[in-house]
């Protein structure tokens, strides 16, 4: 197991979790003001899907990398990444992945479900994601586009870089074990419904080890891959009802 940051203490990393804060609140804001304006119920739900990555995930990235310019500029942007380690297409990793992806989509699954009878029991509300509840209406082509390119492209690329990265190295002086347990709880908060936390949690977990054993790279490919299966058994439930 090799963990490491780049530069002096990590301090280059704190500097990016530090401007991150500031994009994310920076985003949040804007994101405020241009639904207290009105203008957000005039786009389409695709449309709408596109500008709410803006406060979660662009904005908090593009600051976090500011913070990163003097480390990309000496190291490489595969050095300040963790792009790769190994060999990308060994039998080994492949198989690694497959084991992590099946894992994830089997428990992830269960932890929610078992979440929400508890939320029930305890007179909770249970909660959908928002992706889930737009689907039931039916939207439309574009926001399935969309949808597609954001859950397996845009989200695992930014929310890697954002937590698995940014977050993990600039707490890595706590311990690997620890870096990576607060890590993964940020992530899962940072999803913003409380039932799910425990599953985003375990998520965030495998996605670090992903990262231990092949870099940010192999991270973002299980993100895109459960993500995926995720949109997949979506848009099955959709078109045959299930769960309605």
């Amino acid at each position: 197991m090799v963990d490491r940051g780049v530069g002096e203490s990590g301090v280059e990393y704190w500097r990016a979790l530090f401007l991150a804060c500031l994009g994310w609140c920076l985003g949040l804001l804007l994101f405020r003001f241009v639904s207290a304006q009105g203008h957000l119920s005039r786009l389409g739900v695709g449309l709408k899907l596109v500008v709410s990555l803006l406060p979660s995930q662009v904005f908090p990235v593009g600051f976090g990398l500011l913070g990163l310019a003097g480390a990309l500029r000496r190291y490489g942007w595969r050095h300040c990444l963790d792009w790769a380690r190994g060999r990308a297409g060994s039998r080994e990793r492949l198989l690694g992945h497959l084991q992590m992806l099946l894992l994830c989509v089997f428990v992830v699954p269960l932890m929610n479900y078992a979440m929400a009878l508890l939320s029930e029991k305890l007179g909770f509300p249970v909660h959908e994601q928002w992706i889930v509840q737009v689907a039931r209406t039916r939207p439309g082509a574009l926001f399935w586009c969309v949808c597609l390119v954001s859950t397996t492209v845009v989200a695992p690329v930014m929310e890697e870089i954002l937590y698995r990265l940014i977050v993990y190295e600039a707490v890595l002086p706590l311990g690997s074990r620890g870096a990576a347990c607060i890590s993964a709880f940020v992530f899962a908060i940072a999803h913003g419904i409380w039932q799910f936390i425990p599953a985003l949690f375990f998520l965030g977990l495998m996605l670090q080890r992903a990262r231990r054993l092949g870099g940010l790279r192999q991270a973002m490919i299980l993100h895109s891959s459960y993500n995926g299966v995720s949109f997949i058994l979506i848009v099955v439930s959709v078109c045959f009802g299930i769960g309605q």
